[in-house]
């Protein structure tokens, strides 16, 4: 299982920092062309695509490290008492896994219902449900990391010896 976790973490990163090159370039190239006065709309929709990808894909990241905002001055309060701060952790992300399934399965109704009426985007003309590919992706990255820290929380402590 920590074998196919490191995994699923060095792919989103590696998204993610392809992502941003991709973002720098596009923009540097937008910048560009509007000083020489070219239209050149397609950078906006592509740079829209990306952004949902990577806000969505960086907050799932953002939730497996713990650097979404949380209940900090509640955890330290409670750091004292270990089942109570257990039993807010085990809130916090009981929380995270309703939300990212209910996420989930809305953005895979709207991807299939833009796969089966075969929706494009405006300017590019690309599939509009590669772009919500991202909410999709970002919602199950977070639902898997929920699960996972739920898991971490609840399973027995390993006996060594």
């Amino acid at each position: 299982m920590n074998n196919f976790a490191a995994k699923i973490n060095r792919a989103a990163e590696e998204c993610i920092g392809y992502m941003v090159v991709a973002t720098i370039c596009i923009v540097t190239f937008g910048v560009a062309a509007r000083m020489c006065n070219i239209a050149v709309a397609w950078t906006d929709e592509l740079l829209r695509a990306i952004f949902i990808w990577l806000i969505f894909i960086g907050a799932a990241m953002a939730y497996k490290t713990g650097s979404l905002i949380g209940f900090d001055l509640l955890e330290e309060m409670l750091g004292r008492n270990k089942i109570l701060s257990m039993a807010l952790k085990f809130v916090q992300h009981t929380a995270a896994v309703v939300f990212s399934a209910f996420l989930s399965e809305k953005s895979f109704r709207i991807i299939t219902t833009q796969i089966n009426t075969g929706e494009l985007t405006p300017v590019l003309e690309l599939p509009l449900w590669i772009v919500n590919l991202g909410l999709f992706s970002g919602s199950v990255l977070m639902l898997l990391f929920a699960l996972c820290k739920i898991w971490h929380l609840v399973r027995p402590p390993s006996r060594k010896g």
